[in-house]
């Protein structure tokens, strides 16, 4: 059995490995097209990895909620099974959507016109740059400058 202190360095660890997963998903969202989904997405995965949970019944050691959820589902050590974890799991994932649909709601309504504004002014800006790559490129052909 494990100490109190070797839990705690074990949490911090998975804690500092956890974020550094985040950071290299905040990196790679820019493959997924559109806001919400790249968004809901870093908050549905900031919850699984983050959430804590009471590993074992009668102690208070801490592990991730997920990590517990699939162990005792697996070996069904407990009458509950993946459900004694996976329930605050759920629960805190669908608070999460609803605080991210909450804020991009609010967010949206107090910034009005000027987010549309700004992702037209790009949309026009790459169309004009494409635009003059191929002006310059006709001109290049026919010798005009």
């Amino acid at each position: 059995m494990y100490t109190a202190e070797n839990y705690l360095w074990g949490l911090v660890a998975y804690y500092l490995g956890a974020v550094l997963v985040l950071f290299c998903c905040w990196y790679f969202r820019r493959w997924i097209g559109w806001r919400p989904v790249r968004h809901l997405l870093l908050v549905l995965i900031s919850v699984v990895l983050l959430l804590p949970f009471n590993a074992y019944p009668d102690m208070d050691y801490l592990a991730p909620a997920w990590f517990i959820s699939l162990f005792e589902g697996i070996t069904k050590s407990t009458d509950e099974g993946y459900l004694r974890a996976g329930v605050p799991l759920i629960v805190a994932c669908l608070v999460g959507i609803i605080c991210y649909a909450t804020g991009s709601t609010i967010w949206f309504f107090r910034s009005g016109k000027k987010v549309l504004k700004n992702e037209c002014r790009q949309i026009l800006w790459k169309k004009m740059r494409a635009e003059k790559k191929t002006l310059v490129t006709r001109h290049k052909r026919y010798g005009k400058r």
